[in-house]
C-alpha cells in the first residue's frame, strides 16, 4: 500500500475509532466502510463496524429518507426524534445535514434567501460547520454582510465567523461580530 494511501487510511480508522466511542455511528460507518476500501478491515475493525451498524439500526428508516433525498420529510421525523433522544448525536448529524443539503438544494434553483435560512438553522446546531457553509454562500454571490446576517446568536457561532471575517479582511465584520460575542459573555 502505498504510504499516502495507508496514511488516509489510518486516518480514517482513527476518527471511526473516536466517533464510535462518542456514540456517532453515521459518522463511524461511513469512515470504515472508507477505510475497507483503501484495505480490508482487521477483525476488530469489521466488529466495531458491526456494532455502528446495530447501532444505526433504529434509524434505518431516517437514513433511507436521507439517502432518498427526502430532506423535508425526513427533518420532521429527526425533529420528533430528538425531542425523544436529545443526547443523541446521529440525530442531530442528520438534521444538520439535512439543513444543509436543503440549502445547497434552494441554491441550485436559485433561492438564495432560502438557502440562507436552511445554513443558518444548520450553524445553530453544528457551528463547525461554517467554513463550508460560508464558501457555499459565497459561490452563491453572498458578500461578508450577507453572511453575517446568516450566523445564528451563539456564541460558538459568532466566533467562527469572525474568524472568517479576518481571513477575508473583513476586520470592520470581524469587530462587530467579536463584540457581539463578548455581550452574550456579560449576559
Amino acid at each position: 500500500l502505498p504510504a499516502d494511501r495507508q496514511q488516509k487510511r489510518e486516518q480514517l480508522v482513527a476518527g471511526a475509532e473516536r466517533a464510535c466511542r462518542e456514540q456517532e455511528f453515521v459518522r463511524c460507518d461511513r469512515w470504515l466502510t472508507e477505510a475497507a476500501a483503501i484495505a480490508p478491515l482487521t477483525p476488530a475493525l469489521v466488529q466495531l463496524q458491526t456494532a455502528a451498524q446495530e447501532g444505526l439500526a433504529p434509524l434505518a428508516e431516517e437514513l433511507k429518507l436521507y439517502r432518498d433525498g427526502d430532506f423535508d420529510f425526513l427533518l420532521n421525523r429527526l425533529w420528533r426524534r430528538r425531542e425523544e433522544e436529545p443526547a443523541n448525536r446521529d440525530v442531530r448529524k442528520l438534521i444538520v445535514d439535512a439543513y444543509y443539503n436543503l440549502g445547497i438544494l434552494d441554491l441550485q434553483r436559485g433561492d438564495p434567501a432560502a438557502a440562507a435560512d436552511k445554513f443558518r438553522e444548520a450553524l445553530a446546531l453544528d457551528p463547525e460547520r461554517a467554513p463550508g457553509i460560508f464558501g457555499m454562500l459565497v459561490l452563491a454571490g453572498f458578500d461578508d454582510e450577507r453572511i453575517a446576517a446568516v450566523v445564528p446568536p451563539s456564541r460558538e457561532a459568532l466566533l467562527r465567523f469572525a474568524r472568517y471575517a479576518v481571513t477575508t479582511g473583513a476586520r470592520h465584520l470581524a469587530g462587530e461580530t467579536f463584540n457581539r460575542v463578548l455581550a452574550l459573555d456579560r449576559l
